[in-house]
């Protein structure tokens, strides 16, 4: 079972909404992360995100579940699938910086990363399956 790149977005979303009601129930509790200071900083996009790691195993394993869960649902299996690297986007570069400006923002990323790392753990209460347009507008339709 998979999905056809053809298939309008329309008729995906209302795919995915009726294959998202099979859900086992209680796989939607909060989720603790913590940043993760090992990962490398953004490659060739340098898009400014925070790296996230399970904060514990049952996070790890619960995680894993939710993912093999919602594979077998929607038939969509990403090449990382098992080693996935969670983060948070917190936005994208939509100019190209000189090497000054990119040496400062990298710089700054760096710190950015470290701070957040020092306030500890980061809990996820819902995670959310949203319908978009565009990368601008989200429309968060029900929770995961």
């Amino acid at each position: 079972m998979g999905t056809s790149r053809k298939e309008s977005l329309e008729s995906l979303n209302t795919s995915f909404m009726e294959k998202l009601k099979l859900r086992q129930p209680g796989m939607s509790a909060p989720l603790d992360f913590i940043v993760d200071s090992d990962a490398p900083l953004p490659g060739k996009n340098d898009n400014l995100f925070t790296p996230l790691k399970p904060a514990s195993q049952d996070t790890s394993t619960r995680l894993q579940n939710s993912r093999d869960e919602l594979s077998d649902i929607t038939g969509i299996r990403r090449e990382d699938h098992s080693y996935y690297q969670y983060h948070i986007t917190l936005g994208y570069l939509v100019a190209t910086l000189d090497k000054v400006e990119l040496t400062e923002y990298r710089a700054k990323n760096r710190e950015w990363r470290e701070m957040l790392a020092k306030a500890g753990k980061i809990t996820i209460k819902k995670f959310y399956f949203c319908i978009l347009q565009d990368m601008y507008s989200f429309r968060s339709i029900c929770v995961i």
